[in-house]
């Protein structure tokens, strides 16, 4: 479940629909050529067969939703960096019980 380049670049002039409608639950009106398209995106990364009716504010929430939580957590782990420098040496943050852990190694 992942989006090309090209969806990501389809997707962004709707991401303030998409964070309202992930964090707040409550999508505005999107017309009938743009909600094809962004069910047409999100049938082909899920691998479903959703239909995208424009008079059914429910689907449209449930899709921007959907569509919404795998744009922005892919958009988040491309933004974070894997390694950090700190000084001289490159860490790596390691995650123990839950709790991040800072490791060292030199480089």
């Amino acid at each position: 479940m992942k989006l090309t380049k090209e969806q990501m670049d389809f997707l962004k002039p709707y991401e303030g629909r998409m964070e309202t409608a992930t964090k707040s639950n409550w999508a505005s009106a999107v017309s009938q050529t743009e909600l094809e398209g962004i069910t047409q995106i999100l049938n082909q990364v899920t691998g479903g067969n959703r239909r995208a009716n424009a008079n059914c504010a429910s689907c449209i929430l449930e899709i921007l939703t959907d569509i919404g939580r795998i744009y922005f957590a892919q958009k988040e782990a491309e933004s974070k960096p894997a390694t950090q420098r700190v000084g001289k040496t490159i860490t790596k943050t390691a995650k123990v019980q839950g709790v991040a852990v800072k490791t060292k190694r030199k480089a």
